[in-house]
């Protein structure tokens, strides 16, 4: 039965309860919103072997490459919107003359290709070396390197970047507070990061319900509304943050309707952040509450 409180085995890796609220209930488990965070996460949680397991498959990676996320064009628009989010809240980091980013979960690399031409000295972390640049093209550019693994256990040195951007990784993640407090280690004392998830109270989650694209079990097992992201942040010692919502750059659903019907959902999508509803959700993470 869905909107049934109960007590979960398993406590909230964000906030530690274990009352919870099922949302769903799906083929292999269920959608569940702790009743204390508001994070809605997946039960039967995996393992970090499972998880390892899964992402280890070739359809998953090949999945990637192949996906419009990979695509430059793509990266170009995602650097300029971040760049416009960099302006409005901390212009001083892009003036800085020796800038860092670090991107964590940056798959072939592409959006910190395109920071390097910008100036930035570019950082990059991938699970398996599959998906990230090879080594001749990291030789090649020396303001670009990938580190191969997972953020934990790479033990990079500690207020290291200006920038640490993580686009939809968190909604991946077992333990997202471990890897947001790592964020913070890394960061240098005035340094931001900019973390990027589906936005589960968000326009496409309400009209799709359990049919919402982004409900893929065991890929996403962690999901956030707004105010559950700015608890998890905040809760990984981040003294303040800004937390929004904006339009995702593509629409699945759309490229199946013809028109007036396409225009139409996406002038819905394009309003929608204004009302804190937008299909994609972004907190900008300040180490330094000044």
């Amino acid at each position: 039965m869905e909107n049934l409180n109960y007590m979960q085995s398993e406590t909230c890796p964000i906030c530690k309860s274990l009352h919870f609220q099922i949302r769903y209930n799906l083929d292999k488990g269920q959608l569940s919103t702790c009743q204390k965070c508001k994070t809605v996460l997946f039960f039967p949680r995996p393992t970090l072997e499972e998880l390892a397991e899964y992402y280890r498959q070739p359809i998953y990676r090949s999945a990637y490459t192949s996906s419009v996320m990979a695509e430059q064009e793509f990266s170009k628009a995602r650097y300029s919107q971040l760049c416009d989010v960099l302006k409005k809240y901390v212009p001083s980091i892009l003036s800085k003359s020796d800038k860092s980013l670090l991107d964590i979960g940056c798959g072939n690399g592409d959006l910190i290709k395109v920071a390097a031409k910008k100036g930035w000295k570019s950082f990059g972390t991938e699970l398996y070396d599959e998906n990230s640049i090879g080594n001749s093209q990291n030789r090649d550019n020396s303001d670009i390197k990938i580190y191969t693994g997972e953020l934990l256990s790479l033990n990079l040195p500690a207020n290291s970047f200006d920038l640490i951007t993580i686009y939809h990784v968190i909604e991946h993640l077992i333990s997202p507070i471990e890897t947001l407090s790592e964020i913070y280690r890394l960061l240098k004392p005035s340094g931001v990061a900019l973390i990027e998830t589906p936005n589960i109270g968000g326009i496409g989650s309400i009209v799709k319900g359990k049919q919402w694209s982004h409900i893929i079990p065991p890929e996403h097992i962690t999901y956030f509304n707004p105010s559950a992201l700015r608890f998890a942040v905040l809760k990984a010692q981040f003294p303040k943050t800004e937390v929004f919502t904006i339009s995702p750059q593509v629409i699945d659903s759309a490229s199946n309707l013809v028109e007036p019907f396409q225009s139409i959902l996406k002038g819905i999508y394009a309003i929608a952040p204004r009302f804190n509803l937008g299909a994609t959700l972004q907190a900008l993470a300040f180490k330094s509450s000044s």
